[in-house]
């Protein structure tokens, strides 16, 4: 699914189509026909009946007004998917795949990403696995430098054996990190004792990826 899509909810995708809809209608109807057509706009529709009486008549000017206005009225609502009770974690390095270290209110915690296992780089007395360059250099670019958000679990205990804070993180734009990778093939679901809150959708997007052969799914055999 594209970002785009990830980050609106259904009410705002209807107001962009709205807002779109009139704006499309303005563009092309003329003034004496606008007139004569007796509705009820909003604030934001009559913006653009205005911006397309004085514009210059170019569609694309007139699409591109109609998302920055719908983004400016709050129909882009931004972390529109991340929990009101998640907590800001500032990235400062990615050790591999599932597990990066981050400063959370002053305090630097190594997180180990909950329902998410990649292949091994950076085990000690472990050869580096099938596609695990690749799943750290795709934690890089999510991650790195990134304000994330994390989320514990309630079916999970606080901290792994290695006393790795454990966690749900939200990318910046609302997606959770384990699903991006696992959707990929970056990463498998991975369940430790109880199920966590995110097993049912991660193994969906995991059957997905198998099918297709992506990722490590198509390069590991």
């Amino acid at each position: 699914m594209d970002p785009l899509c990830r980050l609106l909810d259904r009410q705002a995708w209807r107001r962009l189509a709205l807002t779109l809809v009139f704006g499309l209608a303005t563009y092309w109807l003329p003034s004496s026909q606008q007139q004569a057509a007796s509705v009820t706009v909003s604030p934001l529709a009559e913006r653009w009946a205005v911006a397309a009486s004085t514009a210059p008549k170019v569609l694309p000017v007139a699409l591109l007004a109609g998302l920055l206005a719908a983004a400016a009225f709050g129909a882009l609502p931004a972390h529109a998917q991340i929990p009101a009770d998640a907590a800001a974690a500032q990235v400062v390095r990615v050790v591999d795949g599932d597990t990066f270290v981050a400063d959370v209110e002053m305090t630097r915690l190594v997180v180990r990403v909950i329902g998410l296992d990649t292949p091994e780089t950076v085990a000690p007395g472990r050869a580096v696995q099938c596609y695990g360059p690749e799943a750290s250099a795709r934690a890089h670019v999510l991650l790195d430098g990134q304000l994330v958000h994390l989320v514990a679990d309630p079916s999970q205990p606080a901290r792994d054996r290695y006393n790795r804070e454990l966690a749900h993180v939200y990318l910046p734009d609302g997606q959770l990190y384990a699903a991006a990778l696992i959707a990929d093939g970056y990463g498998r679901e991975y369940t430790v004792g109880r199920r966590h809150a995110q097993q049912a959708p991660y193994r969906a997007l995991q059957a997905t990826a198998q099918a297709e052969g992506r990722g490590l799914w198509g390069a590991c055999g």
